[in-house]
């Protein structure tokens, strides 16, 4: 039995794909804050390199989630599955709501 409020696992799992593509380019970002700095020790030199590392690793666990859409076939997901998501932006881009910035009224202090 499926509900109005279940999701397409295709469009959820594209969804999350995008996500980690965008956070990828995010961290790629970083890279400006770290290069050109002479005066960094070798250790914060292979701290830095995490930052590819990690973009790397989002750019295929994106393209994994495309390549799992394109076999998700009718499989539907209960959307109550996305309401532990803190971040509320991310939360209603899974969804597929309108994109909205929400993010950035939520800091998290550490």
């Amino acid at each position: 039995m499926t509900s109005s409020s279940d999701l397409p696992l295709p469009d959820l799992l594209r969804r999350m794909g995008a996500e980690l593509t965008a956070q990828a380019d995010a961290v790629r970002g970083l890279h400006r804050l770290v290069e050109g700095d002479a005066s960094r020790s070798a250790a914060a030199t292979v701290e830095a390199q995490t930052i590819d590392t990690a973009s790397q690793h989002l750019d295929e666990l994106a393209g994994l989630l495309a390549r799992l859409a394109e076999t998700g076939g009718g499989t539907l997901v209960a959307q109550a599955a996305l309401d532990p998501i803190v971040l509320s932006g991310l939360r209603a881009r899974l969804r597929g709501e309108t994109d909205t910035d929400d993010e950035a009224g939520e800091v998290d202090f550490f």
